[in-house]
């Protein structure tokens, strides 16, 4: 009797096994489908936000990606679409008439090491601050990050007493992003694990 339920219990228990098995594997499919569908909304060259009237738009999940060159209907650069540095670029353009004398160079470029605090930086016709210097930083300066291959720029867009927030494009998820600002012995430095260079800011005419 006892051998005969045993032996009746064994299909069961591999029923039972194969069952959530089965299971298993749905649920995992399903994920799977989930994510692949959520990958699939992503709209290269989506409008996500803008500040003073210039549009950020969607690069995609890959920050390495371009889609093609990017000209104002006069022929300035702007950069590749839609890199970080096409956004920073197009703003200063759209939003101060400013073309950059040199249009070349990844992000990281952007800011010269070897200019001294607060002098012009000739290659981007801005002055331009180091972090952790006397200067504070305003909303529309060009916040410049040289860390990694290429770098990252971003504009400020808001200054508050103990962050900055800096609107961008490239960075998934994070048009918009908020680093802590420290006012210590008259000197301003914005982060601090990843910190920036500094930032440049338009010149003021005479």
């Amino acid at each position: 009797m006892k051998k005969s339920l045993k032996l009746l219990a064994i299909p069961l228990i591999i029923a039972l096994g194969y069952f959530v098995f089965s299971q298993i594997v749905t649920y995992i499919l399903s994920g799977s489908e989930s994510t692949s569908s959520e990958a699939q909304q992503i709209t290269i060259g989506e409008e996500l936000t803008s500040y003073r009237s210039v549009s950020v738009y969607q690069n995609g999940s890959f920050v390495v990606d371009d889609h093609g060159k990017h000209y104002s209907r006069e022929g300035y650069y702007y950069g590749l679409k839609w890199q970080c540095v096409e956004f920073v670029k197009r703003f200063y353009f759209k939003a101060y008439h400013h073309r950059m004398p040199s249009v070349w160079g990844h992000a990281k470029s952007f800011f010269d090491p070897s200019l001294p605090h607060a002098t012009l930086n000739p290659q981007r016709g801005m002055i331009q601050f180091q972090n952790g210097g006397t200067t504070s930083p305003r909303p529309d300066d060009l916040l410049v990050f040289r860390g990694g291959t290429y770098g990252h720029v971003a504009v400020i867009c808001a200054v508050r007493h103990n962050e900055i927030e800096v609107v961008q494009q490239n960075v998934l998820g994070k048009t918009r992003q908020t680093f802590p600002l420290i006012h210590k012995n008259s000197c301003y430095t914005i982060g601090q694990n990843n910190r920036p260079a500094g930032w440049l800011r338009i010149a003021p005419k005479e």
